[in-house]
């Protein structure tokens, strides 16, 4: 089965999203089942899953530090907004990043669909 990916319009336009959510702040963003952590640090915005991989405590409810990652509240993960890697050495999985947009009308996010069935049998 292939996954395909489908872009998202969050924003109507930059501004919308930098009243939003100001530099070095974090925002909570549901798009059909997947929760979302937009950030917008000092390189720019980013989305990643709004879940730490240890507890599943909600990044967003976390902050920015300054090496731009995201830190969980609760064991102080630190997450980089680009690559979702744990930056200190802990031994945890990296969390989902997603392909983030700016364009002429809007911030876009691209996140993968669900599989096509194949035949009648597929579930």
């Amino acid at each position: 089965m292939k996954t395909t990916t489908r872009w998202h319009k969050i924003f109507e336009s930059v501004e919308e999203a930098i009243q939003q959510i100001p530099l070095n702040t974090l925002y909570s963003l549901r798009i059909d089942i997947r929760k979302i952590c937009i950030t917008h640090t000092s390189r720019g915005f980013s989305a990643m899953e709004d879940a730490c991989p240890h507890k599943l405590i909600p990044l967003s409810k976390g902050y920015v530090n300054e090496h731009n990652e995201v830190v969980c509240v609760w064991h102080k993960y630190c997450f980089d907004t680009a690559t979702g890697y744990e930056m200190t050495d802990k031994n945890i999985r990296p969390v989902k990043v997603y392909p983030l947009e700016v364009r002429e009308d809007g911030l876009f996010i691209a996140l993968p669909t669900r599989p096509q069935k194949t035949d009648d049998f597929s579930y």
